[in-house]
């Protein structure tokens, strides 16, 4: 069961605001944000529940339970995961999605959000989002479906998702330098996968490096993997990475840092509504953020301003 935060701000309109936070997400950044939270919302005079998530994918339900009972926005406080769970419960609701970004690496946001001005201080960019929440009307974006799920931003199969895989093992020794750790050992592991891809009814075979089914630009905290990707333009973008020698494996993430990787002639991209994947085997799946491992076929299709979201 979930804890119940607060029940209902001062009541100036029935128009609720749930917030639903991910006590697990930032270590600790998620807890520190609600009395921020409260103390902004009480000043406000909107009405407003908070809530916290008990499990892995209750965030999901919780959003379902909230759009139900007619909340206008719901508001996710965590991690890029968070919003891929909680957004997936609001899909074709007409309850809006909010996000105050807790996590470490925050993407969705700067996919959603980016040319917006960084503040810098904790408490000042909290703010500068239920600020945003509570001012800006909502607006639609698209979502993605892969086979009985969705995501938001960027789906993958490749050297990335296998990076998350072994990052999420040394977390709890190594925290902040996880990843970076990860990227150098998976360098020179990685073996490029032979798969069959399906755009749009084309027939595309490749021994890939990574394929990424991107509706936003950046994911892995802050790289900018598809620059031309628009959330809103009913448009899957497509990116693949051929295979790579290892020479190529160690600057391509320079190259991506530097958003020159979209000059190499390894890496391609097409604009498109409907991608299958197929391959042998069990590969680990990254959609938002969050790791599956899954067989194929794996079909991926854009649903054109299925998201409401405040921008």
């Amino acid at each position: 069961m979930y804890k119940r935060y607060i029940t209902i701000g001062r009541m100036r309109t029935n128009k609720v605001i749930t917030f639903i936070v991910n006590p697990a997400a930032g270590h600790g950044r998620s807890l520190a944000a609600i009395p921020i939270i409260r103390r902004l919302m009480d000043e406000s005079g909107r009405p407003y529940t908070m809530l916290e998530t008990a499990t892995p994918g209750h965030a999901g339900e919780l959003a379902q339970q909230a759009a139900a009972h007619g909340a206008e926005i719901v508001v996710s406080v965590g991690g890029d995961g968070t919003v891929q769970e909680l957004a997936s419960g609001l899909v074709n609701t007409g309850a809006a999605l909010a996000v105050i970004p807790c996590g470490s690496g925050n993407d969705f946001v700067h996919s959603l959000h980016p040319r917006m001005k960084k503040v810098s201080g904790f408490e000042a960019r909290i703010t500068q989002y239920v600020t945003l929440l509570l001012n800006n009307a909502p607006t639609a974006i698209d979502a993605v479906r892969m086979n009985d799920q969705y995501f938001f931003n960027i789906g993958s199969i490749g050297i990335d998702a296998e990076i998350v895989v072994y990052a999420t093992r040394l977390k709890r020794d190594f925290r902040g330098a996880a990843y970076l750790l990860s990227t150098l050992r998976n360098i020179f592991t990685y073996k490029p996968k032979k798969a069959k891809l399906i755009v749009d009814g084309q027939e595309i075979e490749k021994r890939l490096s990574l394929c990424a089914v991107s509706n936003g630009s950046f994911y892995g905290g802050g790289f900018k993997i598809s620059p031309s990707a628009d959330m809103s333009d009913g448009k899957i973008t497509l990116c693949v990475i051929d295979a790579l020698n290892r020479v190529m494996f160690c600057l391509l993430f320079p190259f991506v840092v530097f958003r020159a990787h979209t000059k190499l002639k390894q890496v391609s991209y097409i604009n498109c509504t409907h991608v299958a994947m197929e391959y042998t085997g069990v590969l680990p799946v990254n959609l938002d953020g969050n790791i599956y491992k899954l067989k194929a076929p794996l079909n991926f299709e854009i649903i054109p301003g299925g998201l409401k979201v405040i921008k």
